[in-house]
């Protein structure tokens, strides 16, 4: 199970569409953690240990659609998290 994910792990996955984390022990998702994804258009990581989202997690996901963060411990979402994916982002899930 994936416990924490090092900066720059995505970095030459720029055609990534569908991103799951499911069932992992994530606990905190970094700034800019996914910014070089950027045809992503799903992303789950439901069950896993989150409680914290840091600001800009999805910059540069301009394409993103829907997001779930299902069964996870969320008590704080940073301002920033969802910059720029308003006009795309159809579906948040975020039910602890």
């Amino acid at each position: 199970r994936i416990r924490s994910i090092d900066f720059g792990a995505f970095r030459d996955l720029r055609n990534l569409v569908v991103l799951s984390l499911v069932n992992n022990q994530l606990e905190v998702l970094e700034n800019f953690e996914f910014q070089y994804l950027v045809n992503l258009k799903e992303f789950f990581i439901q069950n896993n240990k989150l409680y914290k989202i840091e600001s800009y997690l999805f910059k540069n996901c301009h394409f993103l659609i829907e997001i779930s963060f299902n069964y996870n411990k969320l008590y704080q979402i940073e301002r920033n998290t969802f910059n720029g994916m308003e006009n795309n982002l159809r579906n948040l899930i975020i039910d602890n």
